[in-house]
């Protein structure tokens, strides 16, 4: 929306708090209009009253791999590149809501915990589809 790559959005974000607030704010709206919905971003799950909350994790090799490919950038630059974003989001997560990412403890209201890097889409979709309807 903003006409920036998501690397400069980061930094933008980590120098402005209101990116993030205004960000999780309209979330909420939308998913308490609809009465419905999949929230996928990094802290969806601690923001929004949800039924199922499903963490999708994903090996660091293999999140720099889909990044250099996505990104198109050498292997070094992606995992520069993921890391600078792990620890921006960690970062400005800690700072606004007090919530840490690195402490296993907060992952505990979670139902389902997947390996991206092992399903396609299709069975990750057909794996969380099934839990809801169980």
């Amino acid at each position: 929306k903003e006409g920036i790559s998501e690397r400069a959005f980061l930094h933008k974000a980590e120098n402005d708090p209101n990116i993030d607030l205004a960000f999780d704010k309209y979330q909420k709206e939308v998913v308490e209009e609809k009465g419905e919905g999949v929230v996928t971003t990094w802290i969806g799950a601690w923001m929004i009253d949800v039924d199922v909350r499903v963490f999708l994790n994903c090996p660091l090799d293999v999140r720099v791999e889909r990044a250099a490919q996505r990104e198109h950038l050498t292997l070094q630059q992606a995992r520069e590149y993921v890391l600078e974003k792990d620890d921006n989001n960690v970062r400005r997560y800690k700072r606004l809501y007090n919530l840490d990412l690195r402490d296993v403890r907060s992952y505990e209201h979670f139902d389902m915990f997947l390996n991206s890097s092992l399903l396609s889409i299709e069975e990750l979709t057909e794996l969380v589809v099934n839990y809801v309807k169980r």
